[in-house]
């Protein structure tokens, strides 16, 4: 966009064929890479030493429009923690327009072009949230929402205190 403001947005650019076959509590989060503004790739497993949720969600999604500011309160209080805000595969300026409007600056957007993420991650609905371990197994796959800064805070330190 001219405006400048789409150079906040990544793509996935290819899920990794590692096991398993989808993310569930316990399980390795299946790796990703994605390219960000700045044409550079990172991969999930770059995160690795850090907490990291991936939230896959959609502007049209009521429940997901409820919890984004409550992530992004959570992000803003945690420098540490990373959280990957997925899109289903919506255009980007409807996700730019959706950052701005709702004022979102300690998320990363990503977008999910073509679903194979979220194939990848079993999401059968929106919104989905997966909270990573610093080692990169999933501590948490929590359908539905939404969720408020309580439930993602408890989340996120069990992320940390649990192995």
């Amino acid at each position: 966009m001219a405006d400048g403001r789409a150079e906040r947005i990544s793509l996935v650019t290819r899920v990794l064929a590692d096991l398993p076959a989808e993310a569930r509590q316990g399980s390795r989060a299946p790796d990703f890479e994605w390219m960000q503004p700045d044409r550079s790739l990172r991969r999930l497993s770059d995160l690795r030493g850090m907490v990291v949720v991936v939230n896959v969600w959609a502007t049209w999604c009521v429940p997901c429009r409820l919890e984004m500011p409550a992530f992004d309160r959570v992000a803003a209080d945690d420098p540490s923690l990373v959280v990957l805000s997925m899109d289903a595969g919506e255009d980007e300026k409807d996700v730019v327009a959706f950052f701005e409007q709702h004022q979102l600056r300690h998320l990363v957007p990503v977008i999910d072009g073509n679903g194979a993420l979220a194939r990848r991650y079993g999401v059968a609905g929106l919104p989905s949230t997966f909270v990573i371990r610093p080692d990169g197994t999933v501590s948490a796959a929590i359908p539905g929402g939404p969720m408020d800064e309580g439930t993602i805070s408890a989340a996120i330190t069990t992320a940390r205190t649990r192995r």
